[in-house]
């Protein structure tokens, strides 16, 4: 039996709950590995893609070398091999080979996407064994002016992302001067 795709979900997989470390903990193996795992799948697309062009290149060189008129009219002389470059230059601009070389580039963009993804999880993981250590020093039983570490934490995350978009702002408003 096929087990089933969970959808991933990278803000709340990446996302700490500061009033539940507990539970974060708890769910960060699986967190982990699922993320891992998908990695690992797109990893496996990237080498077979890679071994695609492999095979498109070959097709495309064995037609070159059995019929040099595809090269082009005048390219080859008559009864004369095709060179390297004349080849080269086939099978680079064949829609075949673009393709395929299309479809690699998007395979390398996702596992890289997913490769960051599994590196913000590792370093999840390094936040909550400190937060957890400061819960052991009861950092957070009794501080002394009264606070919502949630609150705070959202108050900041949205001046972040503020202060981010009037940046991107001024970089678009830059451009267009």
């Amino acid at each position: 039996m096929k087990k089933k795709k969970t959808p991933l979900d990278y803000e709340a997989d990446t996302r700490i709950d500061p009033d539940a470390l507990d539970v974060e903990w708890l769910r960060q193996s699986n967190v982990y590995s699922t993320w891992a795992r998908r990695l690992r799948l797109e990893e496996k697309r990237v080498r077979r893609a890679e071994e695609n062009i492999k095979v498109v290149r070959s097709i495309l060189v064995n037609q070159a070398h059995k019929n040099p008129a595809l090269l082009g009219k005048g390219t080859v002389a008559k009864g004369k091999s095709p060179t390297g470059s004349q080849i080269e230059a086939y099978y680079r601009t064949h829609k075949d080979h673009i393709q395929a070389k299309e479809e690699l580039h998007e395979l390398l963009y996702r596992k890289d996407i997913l490769f960051d993804a599994v590196m913000a999880i590792q370093t999840k993981k390094v936040a909550l064994v400190e937060l957890g250590k400061l819960a052991l020093q009861e950092y957070f039983a009794t501080p002394s002016i009264p606070r919502n570490l949630r609150e705070e934490f959202e108050a900041s995350s949205e001046r972040r992302a503020k202060k981010r978009a009037e940046a991107h702002q001024q970089k678009k408003k830059g451009r267009n001067s």
